[in-house]
């Protein structure tokens, strides 16, 4: 049990961190809803085998399997929507400083102003 309630630990750090990058883009977004369904999975899992033991049932350990399936279903549907969404956005051209500072032909321009 402590190693669960030590990944639980990590995952909720990782979440509050992730949180406000969440809408940055796709690779953040997919990440952020990873890392959630990941937290409530464990959260439901334990609380699945506490009900298990008082209830003497299975019941909800497929119920809870249930829903966490339909909550990474869901997620992955999303991403996946927004994924296609994004590969039918026309790509910008790349303007000539953009390349070859991507390429690594020069640095990135800094202020011009000078010390005095």
């Amino acid at each position: 049990m402590h190693r669960e309630q030590h990944q639980s630990g990590q995952l909720l750090r990782k979440q509050r961190l992730l949180y406000r990058h969440r809408a940055d883009n796709l690779n953040m977004s997919s990440t952020w809803l990873c890392s959630r369904n990941d937290l409530i999975a464990n959260v439901a899992v334990l609380a699945a085998a506490v009900a298990g033991v008082l209830l003497l049932s299975r019941w909800p350990d497929i119920l809870v399997g249930v829903l966490i399936a339909s909550l990474f279903l869901g997620s992955a549907l999303g991403v996946l929507k927004q994924s296609v969404r994004a590969l039918r956005v026309p790509p910008m051209p790349p303007t000539r400083s953009t390349m070859r500072v991507a390429v690594g032909l020069i640095q990135p321009e800094k202020s011009n102003s000078r010390p005095a």
